[in-house]
C-alpha cells in the first residue's frame, strides 16, 4: 500500500505579484463603486419629494345643514424643512386657520387647490377651515362627494339620513 500526502492550497498567481487587485478585480470593483453612487444619489433626490408634502394623520369632515363643512386636517411635517405643501378639499375656502403642534399660528398662501404652510420647526400641523363646496343638494337629497386618497371620517347632522353611498365605509 502507497500512502501519498497531498498539499491543497490556493495557486498563486504569479502575475500578479505585488498587485493588491487584479485588473478584472479592479474593473468590477469601479463598476460596482458607479452603481452604489448612482442609487444613493436616487435616494437622495427621492427624500425632498417625500418630505414636500406632508403625511396625513387625520382628516375629518363635519357637515351641517346651510350646506357647509368644516375640514380639520391634522398632518405630520419634517420640522427641518421650511414649507411643506398640502391639498386642501373643496374650491372656496373660509375661515382658514393653520397651527403647529403648540398652537401658535402658521403662515400660509393659498394658490388654486394647495396650501404651503411655512412650518420650519412644526413637526404636527393643524389646519381647520369651511367650504360650501363639497355638498350639493338636489331636492331635498343632499350629496357629499369627495375624492381623497387617505381614509377620512365624516360627522354629518343629527337626523341624517343615508340614502344611499358609491363607496362604503371601512369598519
Amino acid at each position: 500500500m502507497n500512502q501519498e500526502s497531498v498539499y491543497c492550497g490556493w495557486l498563486e498567481d504569479s502575475k500578479n505579484d505585488g498587485m493588491l487587485l487584479s485588473p478584472t478585480d479592479a474593473l468590477i470593483l469601479m463598476a460596482r463603486v458607479h452603481v452604489a453612487a448612482f442609487v444613493l444619489i436616487l435616494l437622495a433626490m427621492s427624500v425632498p419629494l417625500q418630505h414636500s408634502f406632508g403625511s396625513t394623520r387625520t382628516l375629518d369632515f363635519f357637515l351641517f345643514p346651510d350646506g357647509s363643512t368644516h375640514v380639520t386636517y391634522s398632518l405630520d411635517s419634517d420640522p427641518l424643512l421650511p414649507d411643506t405643501e398640502v391639498s386642501l378639499y373643496g374650491d372656496s375656502l373660509e375661515n382658514l386657520v393653520a397651527e403647529d403642534e403648540n398652537g401658535f399660528l402658521l403662515s400660509t398662501q393659498s394658490e388654486k387647490n394647495i396650501l404651503q404652510v411655512e412650518t420650519l420647526g412644526s413637526s404636527n400641523i393643524l389646519i381647520n377651515y369651511d367650504t360650501y363646496s363639497l355638498i350639493s343638494k338636489d331636492g331635498k337629497i343632499w350629496s357629499f362627494e369627495i375624492d381623497s386618497p387617505v381614509e377620512f371620517n365624516v360627522v354629518m347632522p343629527e337626523n341624517s339620513v343615508i340614502v344611499g353611498m358609491s363607496t362604503f365605509p371601512l369598519i
